[in-house]
Formats: C-alpha cells, sequence, structure tokens
C-alpha cells in the first residue's frame, strides 16, 4: 500500500467522523431547544444528556441542561451542569445570574460571593446576581456587604425586579416585613412567576402568621419549580401553621415513605398527630426528630405535652422544663410541668414552675386548688397550704371554687375553711355542696347551732331527699342522744332505702347495741348495692373476719386493680389472717412514687417484721423516704431505726433532711433535741435551743429541756428548779429521774430518794412497776441501805427478768453480805444475757471463785480481762487473785507488777495480793 495515500485517506475518514458526531449533538441540541418551546421538559432533558454522550465538552449543552434543571426547582444538578458549562468558558452574561441562583438555593452562600471574580466579564450590571449576592451577604452575616449590593443594585434601576429583590432581602432581615411584603408585591405586579419573590413572599407571610398567604405563595412557587422538594416543607409548615393539619399530614407522609428519617416531616407528623390526640403516635414521631438533630420549641412542646397526656411524666419533665424560660406564666405547659413534677414527687420544683402563674385569675383557682390537693395527698402540707391560699386569693372567682378551697383547708385542720364555706353560699346561696360541707364542719369544731339551722333549712326545703336526716342524725350522735340519730337514720333510708351514708351509720349503731344480727343483715345489703365501697368493705370484713371477709375484698381487689387503696385493704386483711407471703405479693405488685399511701409502707414493715427471712427495715424505710420525703413517718421511723443502732450522727442527718421538707414540724425538733440530750451532747443542744423559740412549746416541756442540758453541764443547783417544774407539770417516771439525778448530783441524796419513793408508793397503788424509778431508786440505796438496794433491785427483776445492770449490781450485794450461791445465780443470769461486757463476765467470775469454782472463775476472769483490753484496773486485780487462787503466782505477780493502783481500794487489794 502506498503509505501517502493510507495517511491521507486516515485523515479523510477522521474528518468526517468528527463533522458526523458535530452533526449528530447539534441535531439533539435543536431537538432539546424545540422541546422547550413545547414546554417537554423530559424531552428536552433526554436530547441534551444524548448530545452529551456525543461531545461532553458541549458548552451550550451544559448550559442548557443547567437552565433546564433550575427552571424546574433541581438546584443541585443545575449547579452540576452549570459549573461545566463555566468551566468551557460559556457566556458569563448568561450563566452567572443562573449559577448564582443555583448556589442560593442550596445555600452555597460562600460560592456565591465567589463568582464575584467574574462579574467584571459581564457586558453589563446584572441585578439578578446582586439580589443573589445580598441574600447570601446577609446569611454569611455581613451586613455591610449586603447593603453595598443593594445599593449598587438600586443605583442601575430602582424599578428592576431584582433591584427590589434585593432590596426586600434586606429589608426582611431587618424585621422590616411590611416594608420587603410591599416591594415583593411590586416584583409580583410585574411578574407573576418570579420563583424567587414568591419564596420571599411566603416566609414573609409566615413570619407575620398570614398562613393562608403563606400556604398559597408556597404552592405557586411548587407550580413553577416543581422539582424543589424544599418548598415542600415550606408548605406543610405553612399548612401545619394554618390548622390545615390533615393536608400537612399528608405532604409529610409522602416525603417520608420515600426519606423515613426527614426530621422536619417528622416534626410535621407529630404535631398533626398530637391535633388529633394520637398522643403515642406523636410522642414517637417527635422523639424521632428530636434524635435526628431537630431541635425546636414548638417540637419540645409537643414531644413533652404528648408524654404528659402519656402519662409518661419523667419524658415530659425532660421536655418542657427546658421551655419554661420561655413561656408565659399561664402557659398550659406550665400547668403539665407541675403535675408532672407532683405525679413523680418533685415537690420543690413545683414553686419554680408555678412561679410567674397568676394565681389572682378565677380562671387558674380551679388548677390550683387541684395542685392543693395532689400535694395534700403526698404529704406535702405546707406546698399544699400555700397552693390553696393562692387559690383563694382572686375575688372573682365562683362560688364552687371558693367552697373547693374550703373544703380543702377543713382537710388540712385549717379552721379558716369554715369561713370560706360561708363565702361560698354568700356568693352562691344554691351551692347544696358547701352548706353540707359546712354543716358537717359545724359539727366537728362543735356549733352544733349552726349545722342545726342548715339541717332544718334542708328538712323543709328538700322533705323528700335523705340529705337533711342524715345531717340530723350526725347532730344527735354528736350529742349522744342515739336514739333520736337512728331514728333519723331510719327515716333518711325510708326515703332513700340505698343511700351508703345512713347504711353505714346503722351497722355502726347495730354494733354499737351489739345487735350483731341486725349489723350482719345491714352490711350484707349494702355491700351488696356497693361491693367496691372502701368504708363499707372495711366494715364487711370486721364481721366476717375469715375467708368470707376475704373474698369480698379479693373480689373488689380484683374489679379495681389499679388502685393501691383495694391492694393496701387487701394486704391489711391477709395480715390479720396470718397469710403474710400472700400479702407481701399483693402489695409487690405495685409500683411505688410520690402518691403511695402511708398505709402500703406501714404494711410492708409490718409484713417484713413476721417474716424470719425479712430484710433489714432500713432498706424499705430508705426506700419509703426516697419515694416521699414528704411522709414525716418515715423520717421519725428511719431516725428511731438509727437511734437503735447507738448511731445518733445518722438520726440527726436523717432529721436534717427531714427539716428541709418540714421546716415547720414541731416533732421533729422535739426528737432532734432528745437526741441530742440523750447522748450527752450539751453544747449541741443548747445551740439548738435558740431554734425552739420559733414555736409555741410548752413552758414547762422547755424548762424540762433546760434543766436536762443543765444536767449535763453538770450544773445540778441550777438543774433542779427547771427539772422539777416539768416535773409537777407532768409527774412521770422519765421527769422524776432526772429530777432525782440533778438532787443526787447537788449532794441531795436523801431528797432524791424521797422523791422517788414517793412516786414508787403512787405507781405501788395502782399495782404498777416503774423499772426506771425502781432501778434509779435503788442505784440511790447502794450508798445508803444495801439492804434495800438488794430489795429494789429484785423487785425490778420481777417485771424485768432481762435487766442487766440489776442482775449485776444484786450478784455483787449478795457476795458482800457472802451469800455466794445467790450471787452466782444472779450472775450467771447477767452472764446468759450478754457474755460481752467485761464487767458482767468479771462479776460472773467472782462468783464462780467465791463459790469454789476455781477453774471456771479463772477462765471467766481471762475473758472479762481480754474484753477489757487490760484497761480496767479493778478487773486485773481480779484476774491475779483468781490465778493466785489457781496457784500460778508466777502469772499474778507479773500481772501485778504491771498494775497501777489509783484508789485506796485498790492500793490495799493490790498489796494483799502481792504478799499473798
Amino acid at each position: 500500500m502506498n503509505f501517502s495515500r493510507s495517511i491521507v485517506c486516515a485523515s479523510v475518514m477522521f474528518v468526517l467522523s468528527a463533522c458526523s458526531d458535530n452533526e449528530s449533538a447539534k441535531t439533539y441540541i435543536d431537538k432539546a431547544e424545540q422541546s422547550i418551546l413545547q414546554s417537554d421538559n423530559n424531552a428536552a432533558v433526554i436530547s441534551l444528556k444524548n448530545a452529551l454522550k456525543i461531545d461532553d465538552k458541549n458548552a451550550y449543552a451544559r448550559f442548557l441542561l443547567g437552565r433546564l434543571y433550575l427552571s424546574h426547582g433541581n438546584a443541585e444538578n443545575a449547579i452540576k451542569e452549570l459549573e461545566r458549562a463555566n468551566k468551557l468558558d460559556y457566556s458569563v452574561d448568561k450563566l452567572l445570574p443562573l449559577l448564582a441562583r443555583a448556589y442560593m438555593l442550596t445555600e452555597s452562600d460562600a460560592d456565591v460571593l465567589l463568582l464575584d471574580k467574574q462579574v467584571l466579564a459581564l457586558s453589563k450590571p446584572s441585578t439578578q446576581y446582586l439580589a443573589y449576592k445580598t441574600l447570601a451577604a446577609i446569611r454569611t452575616g455581613d451586613n455591610e456587604l449586603a447593603q453595598t449590593a443593594v445599593n449598587t443594585a438600586l443605583s442601575f434601576s430602582t424599578t428592576d425586579g431584582y433591584s427590589m429583590l434585593a432590596s426586600a432581602y434586606l429589608e426582611f432581615s431587618k424585621q422590616n416585613f411590611q416594608h420587603a411584603g410591599a416591594l415583593v408585591e411590586r416584583v409580583l405586579a410585574a411578574n407573576l412567576n418570579n420563583a424567587d419573590a414568591l419564596m420571599l413572599q411566603g416566609k414573609i407571610a409566615t413570619v407575620e402568621q398570614n398562613y393562608t398567604l403563606a400556604v398559597k405563595s408556597f404552592r405557586q412557587y411548587q407550580e413553577i419549580q416543581p422539582n424543589s422538594s424544599k418548598v415542600q416543607l415550606f408548605i406543610a409548615d405553612a399548612l401545619l401553621k394554618n390548622g390545615q393539619y390533615e393536608e400537612a399530614e399528608k405532604i409529610a407522609d409522602s416525603i417520608l415513605a420515600q426519606v423515613p428519617t426527614q426530621p422536619f416531616l417528622q416534626y410535621i407528623k407529630a404535631t398533626a398527630r398530637f391535633e388529633v390526640k394520637d398522643y403515642e403516635a406523636a410522642s414517637r414521631f417527635a422523639i424521632q426528630s428530636l434524635n435526628s438533630g431537630f431541635n425546636t420549641f414548638s417540637l419540645k412542646l409537643v414531644a413533652g405535652a404528648s408524654a404528659f397526656y402519656l402519662k409518661n411524666y419523667e419524658q415530659s419533665i425532660n421536655y418542657l422544663a427546658d421551655l419554661m424560660p420561655y413561656l408565659d406564666g399561664d402557659h398550659p405547659a406550665r400547668r403539665m410541668l407541675a403535675v408532672s413534677q407532683l405525679q413523680l414527687g418533685l415537690i420543690d420544683d413545683i414553686s419554680e414552675t408555678l412561679s410567674d402563674y397568676d394565681s389572682a385569675d378565677p380562671n387558674n383557682a380551679q388548677f390550683l386548688a387541684t395542685m392543693s390537693y395532689g400535694l395534700m395527698e403526698v404529704g406535702a402540707f405546707e406546698q399544699a397550704k400555700k397552693m390553696a391560699n393562692y387559690a383563694s386569693r382572686s375575688t372573682e372567682i365562683s362560688g364552687e371554687e371558693v367552697a373547693r378551697v374550703g373544703v380543702l383547708k377543713l382537710m388540712m385542720n385549717d379552721p379558716s375553711g369554715i369561713d370560706k364555706l360561708e363565702l361560698a353560699l354568700q356568693k352562691n346561696p344554691e351551692l347544696i355542696s358547701a352548706e353540707f360541707a359546712l354543716a358537717f364542719a359545724s359539727i366537728k369544731s362543735g356549733n352544733l347551732s349552726r349545722a342545726t339551722a342548715i339541717a332544718d333549712k334542708w328538712l323543709e326545703e328538700y322533705p323528700d331527699k335523705a340529705e337533711g336526716y342524715n345531717l340530723k342524725s350526725a347532730i344527735f350522735l354528736k350529742n349522744e342522744n342515739v336514739i333520736a340519730g337512728e331514728a333519723a337514720l331510719e327515716k333518711s333510708l325510708q326515703l332513700e332505702p340505698n343511700n351508703v351514708y345512713a347504711l353505714t351509720q346503722m351497722v355502726n349503731l347495730a354494733n354499737h347495741h351489739k345487735d350483731t344480727e341486725k349489723a350482719k343483715l345491714l352490711i350484707e345489703k349494702a355491700i351488696q348495692l356497693y361491693p367496691d365501697n372502701i368504708l363499707l368493705l372495711r366494715q364487711y370484713f370486721n364481721f366476717y373476719k375469715n375467708e368470707k371477709g376475704l373474698k369480698v375484698i379479693t373480689q373488689a381487689q380484683k374489679n379495681n386493680v389499679d388502685d393501691i387503696k383495694y391492694g393496701t385493704l387487701l394486704a391489711e386483711a391477709l395480715v390479720y389472717l396470718k397469710e403474710f407471703n400472700q400479702a407481701k405479693s399483693v402489695l409487690d405488685g405495685y409500683s411505688v412514687s410520690a402518691k403511695t399511701p402511708k398505709r402500703y409502707w406501714q404494711l410492708k414493715l409490718a409484713i417484713n417484721a413476721q417474716d424470719p427471712d425479712g430484710k433489714d427495715i432500713y432498706s424499705i424505710l430508705d426506700e419509703w423516704q426516697k419515694v416521699n420525703p414528704y411522709h414525716i413517718e418515715s423520717t421519725f421511723l428511719l431516725a428511731s431505726y438509727w437511734v437503735g443502732k447507738k448511731s445518733p450522727d445518722n438520726a440527726l442527718r436523717v432529721l436534717q433532711k427531714g427539716d428541709v421538707k418540714h421546716p415547720k414540724n414541731l416533732m421533729l425538733h422535739l426528737l432532734k433535741m432528745q437526741i441530742l440530750l440523750d447522748n450527752r451532747r450539751g453544747a449541741e443542744a443548747r445551740e439548738f435551743l435558740g431554734t425552739l423559740s420559733d414555736f409555741d412549746v410548752d413552758e414547762n416541756l422547755l424548762a424540762g429541756i433546760t434543766g436536762r442540758i443543765l444536767l449535763i453541764e453538770r450544773n445540778f443547783s441550777a438543774a433542779i428548779p427547771k427539772l422539777r417544774q416539768q416535773y409537777v407539770a407532768t409527774p412521770n417516771s422519765i421527769n422524776a429521774t432526772f429530777l432525782a439525778f440533778a438532787l443526787e448530783g447537788n449532794g441531795q441524796v436523801n431528797e432524791a430518794i424521797e422523791l422517788l419513793e414517793q412516786f414508787s408508793i403512787k405507781e405501788a397503788m395502782a399495782n404498777n412497776i416503774d423499772p426506771r424509778v425502781s432501778l434509779g431508786l435503788a442505784n440511790l440505796y447502794l450508798s445508803k441501805d444495801k439492804s434495800k438496794a438488794i430489795k429494789e433491785y429484785e423487785k425490778l427483776i420481777s417485771v424485768q427478768s432481762n435487766n442487766i445492770v440489776a442482775l449485776n449490781n444484786l450478784s455483787w450485794l449478795y457476795m458482800q453480805k457472802d451469800k455466794y450461791l445467790k450471787a452466782l445465780e444472779y450472775s450467771k443470769q447477767a452472764y446468759e444475757i450478754n457474755s460481752e461486757i467485761p464487767n458482767i463476765v468479771d462479776t460472773y467470775a467472782q462468783a464462780l471463785l467465791k463459790s469454789g469454782d476455781i477453774v471456771e472463775a479463772l477462765s471467766k476472769a481471762q475473758d472479762a480481762y481480754k474484753l477489757s483490753k487490760g484497761g480496767n484496773i479493778d478487773i486485773a486485780l481480779n484476774l491475779a487473785e483468781t490465778l493466785l487462787e489457781n496457784n500460778k503466782n508466777k502469772e499474778a505477780y507479773a500481772l501485778l507488777k504491771d498494775i497501777k493502783v489509783v484508789t485506796a481500794e485498790q492500793k490495799e487489794k493490790k498489796s494483799r495480793l502481792t504478799k499473798y
């Protein structure tokens, strides 16, 4: 082959091939342009993609494809094609505004601003680009650049649509919404299809809460830019805010079907579901959205409120607590949070939650009264009183609300509740419930004339109603006029045979008359009518404390399985029948909270005490106090527990915690003082004494406390008049004993003996022996009359056979009288009670020694010495003596050599033993 000819042919073929490819790409572009004119955009996209397959560097095809994508709102794809066209040096005049818009739609603000480098290449200024530059500058926080861009745009034209749009962006950022809206309207008047203006109009309308216009604007935007996914979010949000929940939810559903984790649409779903009270779904979508990072005020509100309605109070608090600084004082979420805190026992947080609550608003009185009931139920009486007082502040609240507050105050033993009930009747004389409550409150307080007036009024106005006769019977029974009271109840039952009040009272009266048959007939009738009435169930079991009574209560508990009151009633019955395991099982079936009644915990303790394998009561008491520190009983019991464990510091810590919850409780303060005094902590007791001035303490009790402090301080002469004052006011054994201690300490032993003897005589006349007085008297006799001491100790052990002090002292006294067998008898009893006390073991060793059992005596003497760790001189001397009796002279002398005696008696004994 001719080589040169081959080259020529190949060149021709290459040229022909290139011409063919260019022709095909141009053909596809022509088809695309034709499709664009016919609004067949899908066909245009296909043609352009085919053109680019042939010629991927065709700048015009890239530009057309990018413009097509952008015109339908597909900004991401538009950016790819327009950037390629830009690199291929396509016309900057046509490309730059479109590329800037694509960047703007994807919020690529830095890229918008970087296009400024190409602005100089424009043949004429682009106000469209300047509008997008303004928005990019605003979003990046460069307000100065934004203003410059607006000024530049307006310098070219003040009537151009994009110049006005640039100005509208700036005004919107300055929150001049009205001005911004007016500018957008002018833009749209000139060009109804300006998508960017429609978007801004929708945003302005949203801020101004014109949600109808917002929906309209965003939907128009969507028609122009159908592939914009973001606008659907705006439409859904506007629909939601406009109350069009169903339509908003449809949009959310359609997108979530494709993108199930889209957080904003999860929020839309949560809110829409909340509005139709589907709280479970609302909560689920809200949590999903929050977990995806969408963390807005409205979303947290939906999450918290949904959790509240689902009774998931802990979750409700988690979401609502953060919102409190931003909520109005009367916002419903405050109520939800306060109720949630109440349910979980977070009582201390409630005051802060309701700190801005308008307690004077009559619309809030019912809520505050309800909160007060709840606080009282958990034992937070001080807080309950506070809420009740708030609830009654408004002078505009209705008679019903005043009555509610009045009843509430009476439940808290606040006598001002009667005044509230009277006020309620002044506001609404027809308020029967208030009048009824006032009547029974009057009976309780002893104002029977007022109660009688109300009862007579009722009998006159409502002669066919049972309540008047019920009230009359209560008045008669208060006056112990049983016959008249029973007659009134019978009349009540004639009018209303099934009224529960009369039935229960008739059962009580029949029982009072010991007419058991009648009482049983009545209670059987009542329980058939009211099988779930707690009061009747208790009455029923009082008559049938057996399987029959248990069966009725068990059925009631099954009927009310979630109500712990029935569980505690059943547990009580089981405890009475000694079915402790079953009772425990019933109680364990309930979850505990701040609203768990005291009786539950008391039964837990009682059952545990009957269980040989029961756990330490501390665990129950500790749980009780943690669940509800406002049950003051747990504080007293836990403090007493530590007192019993001889751990006063722990007891005082418990009381300190209790004082935080019950700052006005005198009994807590008195118990603390008692612990300080019993543990001889005089300095702390004197310091704490000042706090009692905040209470109305009986002057005699205060004198006794002061006297005991003086007793600890060994100021006996000053203690005597104080302790005498308390003893005269309350002549009991405790006060007698402390006064005797003071007299003895002051050298007035005979007076101390006389005091206790007189008290003992009074006790004997009542056939009583008071161990405390008897022990004190016997100890005083030791220095005066050992025979009397023996007699008193023996009298003491006749009622307290395990009194180890009396037994030990009796043994020593009988040894001194050379009655060794008697001494051995008592010392052995003491030893068997406690063989870990050095002095008890030593006494037993001495009794054994004196009785002739020298080998066993040595064993016990050595035990006593070890227990005392060699620190007791008398025990050491006794051991030396016992060693000598057992012919262990070398050991005895070695021990004696180390003993450093102090008293004359000890010196004499050591000298005698050394010469043994």
